[in-house]
């Protein structure tokens, strides 16, 4: 291999190591609270459209 592509592997690895290091140190730093959950309005409106059927009230809370 040339010094030319040793270098730009080196850099690549670093861009992507790096990047992922940077992306575990934001995530730590500002957690994704919210990620996967929906208002029950947002959902029960998306389910009531999708299917037109009326939705359960008694049905479990968590949703697949």
């Amino acid at each position: 291999m040339s010094i030319a592509a040793i270098m730009m592997m080196t850099l690549a690895i670093v861009l992507v190591w790096g990047g992922l290091v940077v992306a575990m140190i934001h995530l730590v730093r500002h957690p994704d609270e919210t990620s996967g959950h929906l208002p029950d309005e947002a959902w029960d409106a998306a389910d009531e459209e999708a299917f037109g059927a009326p939705v359960d009230d008694d049905a479990p809370a968590h949703r697949v």
